[in-house]
């Protein structure tokens, strides 16, 4: 499509120069001669010419190029300009998905300054794979292989930590106090092992052995949850993705399962990580029910997907104020790092070598993880789930 483009270009650039050349020789025979369409010229044509006596050079070469196509019209020089910019001046450097949502945040900036209305006769503008790829090649753009940046601690010095972590401890008591503790909330990925054996265990000493505990599953099977919990202590249902393409994943979870195993919300996502999409269903299942569009604050790390346009729209729909912990400080910061996530752990251990004890050649899987993790979150107290916000320091004494 693309050569086809460039050779198309090339006779309309060579029948207006040949027409520059010889003024006197007619259109239509030009036209004839390099079987390009003669009114199509005369419009060239007299582009070219409005654009050569007031010495425009870039209005001449933008009289040979092709324009055709359904979204490849979305944008014209100037909007291509701005977003080739953008795309060059972003710090870290983005990929491909990145670029798609810059198109749509610019298709939309543009919609709004032109008050612009989605028609039923206009498909919506998506910013397809095909879209993004003829872009990179109008604008010379190529997609390279990341390098890392070792950035030292001089050059990080340049960052304010102490500053970051004061205007959030600010921020979130702010919050608290003008929502309410039960409507502010904090939210973290987590990883649950098929296998929760714990990492000691004992043997005789000077036996020479290691302590051996058999299952079917290597420690890198993870399932990820995300709990949220409430200044106020409560807990929000807990949520897993499962790694998977359709539905039929969920089998696996569900057939035969117990009553804590379907009270657990599910998702799915190809590599079984948190998406954008995994985000808003989650505002809509769980968030949303639990605010009933009262006003409300939700923490959240600095994973990409947490912070995608699409997802603080959609918070600003159902009046969610997004607060993003500062990087590197999840530690001290994010009551679920500080004070849950490690005893919710101790908790799923301690119940995989209960049932071990009790039966010890039942097969680790995928619904008994998510089973032991939601009995581990329905363990974890209303008292000890404030006192993570305590610690974290984000509740006023």
């Amino acid at each position: 499509m693309f050569l086809r483009k460039r050779q198309q270009e090339r006779k309309w650039h060579i029948a207006l120069t040949e027409k520059a050349a010889h003024r006197a020789f007619p259109l239509r025979r030009i036209a004839s001669l390099h079987c390009l369409p003669y009114k199509a010229l005369c419009k060239r044509w007299r582009r070219f010419l409005a654009a050569e006596l007031t010495g425009d050079a870039a209005g001449m070469e933008a009289a040979e190029r092709v324009r055709r196509g359904g979204h490849n019209r979305t944008f014209d020089d100037a909007h291509e300009a701005v977003l080739r910019s953008v795309i060059l001046a972003s710090e870290p450097a983005m990929g491909h998905q990145q670029i798609r949502e810059a198109a749509l945040q610019l298709r939309r900036d543009i919609d709004v300054a032109r008050h612009t209305r989605a028609l039923r006769s206009r498909p919506a503008f998506t910013a397809s794979d095909g879209f993004i790829t003829a872009f990179k090649q109008r604008n010379r753009l190529s997609s390279h292989r990341t390098a890392l940046l070792h950035i030292s601690d001089r050059e990080l010095a340049g960052r304010d930590v102490d500053k970051e972590c004061f205007d959030f401890l600010n921020t979130v008591r702010a919050a608290v106090e003008e929502y309410g503790a039960r409507l502010v909330l904090n939210m973290d990925e987590t990883p649950t092992a098929m296998c929760d054996a714990p990492v000691t265990a004992v043997v005789a000493t000077a036996s020479g052995a290691p302590a051996r505990i058999k299952t079917a599953f290597l420690t890198r099977h993870n399932i990820t949850t995300f709990p949220c919990i409430a200044a106020d202590g409560s807990k929000l249902p807990l949520c897993a993705v499962i790694k998977g393409k359709t539905e039929r994943v969920f089998k696996k979870i569900t057939n035969g399962a117990s009553a804590a195993v379907r009270s657990v919300r599910l998702y799915k996502s190809i590599k079984g990580w948190m998406t954008e999409e995994i985000m808003l269903q989650w505002f809509k299942d769980v968030v949303a029910p639990h605010t009933m569009g009262q006003p409300a604050a939700l923490l959240l790390d600095r994973y990409g997907c947490h912070w995608t346009s699409k997802v603080q729209y959609a918070a600003a729909m159902m009046n969610l104020q997004l607060i993003q912990v500062p990087g590197g400080c999840t530690s001290i910061l994010q009551p679920l790092d500080v004070e849950f996530n490690g005893p919710m752990l101790k908790a799923r251990q301690r119940i995989w070598r209960e049932k071990k004890l009790m039966r010890p050649f039942d097969k680790d899987t995928p619904q008994a993880a998510v089973e032991r993790t939601q009995l581990a979150y329905a363990s974890m107290s209303k008292a000890m789930t404030r006192e993570a916000w305590r610690k974290a320091q984000l509740l006023a004494e």
